[in-house]
């Protein structure tokens, strides 16, 4: 936002907030509505490769980026992961697992399965505080 003035969406972060509709790729305004928001208070929806503006030159060095680079929209790192591995055909699959996890589909008409799993951070945080008793017993 700072350097574009613009708020923006890719639809993989809008499909998760349920309020995208993601055959449109648009937000579902009567669910928006329904729900009570203002319309106004959703950002732009962009494709994730859309270049949304430059970076200007009164920013350039607050930044480190050269006057005039491109702004790409981009998305989280979770829903890039699956080009990591080298999935980019139609109907490949990978699965993701690290603080969150998410199994992804590319080019079906599942339209990428997202869930979060019990995995990385998710483990220790509940080892840490939940299982801490258990342990201690257990040692003793």
């Amino acid at each position: 936002y700072r350097l574009t003035g613009k708020s923006v969406v890719d639809d993989n972060l809008g499909w998760s907030t349920m309020l995208m509709d993601p055959d449109r790729q648009h937000w579902t305004y009567p669910l928006v509505e329904m729900l009570g928001f203002d319309r106004s208070i959703l950002p732009e929806y962009h494709k994730l490769t859309d270049i949304i503006g430059e970076v200007p030159a009164s920013l350039s060095g607050e930044c480190g980026l050269a006057a005039g680079t491109k702004i790409v929209v981009g998305t989280a790192d979770g829903d890039t992961s699956p080009y990591g591995t080298g999935v980019g055909e139609y109907n490949m699959a990978s699965i993701m697992c690290g603080t969150s996890g998410s199994a992804n589909v590319t080019g079906s008409p599942v339209k990428g399965i997202r869930g979060t799993s019990g995995t990385g951070a998710s483990l220790e945080w509940l080892r840490r505080t939940i299982c801490k008793a258990r342990m201690v017993v257990s040692l003793s």
